[in-house]
């Protein structure tokens, strides 16, 4: 065919880039390729590193845990972890809850996340304060009609119930 090489020169520039390392072998048919913006491949990265660990675990313990963190724990506790390995999955838990959570100024401020009390990223690490409090007309509606107005009351009560 005009305008294509042979196929011996075909052949030639495909081990050259198997050399160079532009061409590397698939993974095997159980894995899929992810596609991540630039910005966020390391992110990903320490996301599905903490996914795997999960999910060899959860192998390990014979049972589905929720959380990651319960999953090596639970492993340790059974005995089928060492100390250094639980420490390395919890290390990659830990950075994948950081990859998830932790995020700089450039992506917008939460006015609900700068107002919270519980909020564990100091107020200084965002970019302004909320003008205004978003949480000040906050009343909670799910506690029991009975233990609205006083704390503690609709527990005692269910309590009370447990005890007869």
């Amino acid at each position: 065919m005009p305008h294509c090489y042979s196929p011996a020169a075909r052949a030639l520039r495909r081990e050259r880039a198997i050399i160079r390392g532009f061409l590397t072998p698939a993974p095997s048919l159980d894995h899929r390729w992810v596609a991540a913006p630039v910005g966020l491949h390391g992110r990903v990265k320490s996301i599905v590193k903490s996914l795997e660990m999960h999910h060899s675990h959860n192998e390990l313990n014979g049972f589905a845990c929720h959380h990651a963190r319960s999953a090596t724990l639970t492993a340790k506790k059974m005995g089928r972890l060492l100390p250094v390995d639980t420490e390395s999955a919890l290390l990659a838990h830990r950075a994948a809850n950081h990859a998830k959570h932790n995020w700089t100024c450039s992506a917008g401020v939460d006015p609900l996340q700068l107002a919270d009390p519980w909020c564990r990223v100091p107020v200084s690490s965002h970019c302004s304060p909320p003008e205004v409090d978003p949480w000040k007309d906050f009343r909670p509606t799910s506690a029991p009609r009975s233990a609205r107005g006083t704390v503690g009351a609709g527990i005692d009560a269910r309590f009370d119930r447990i005890e007869k």
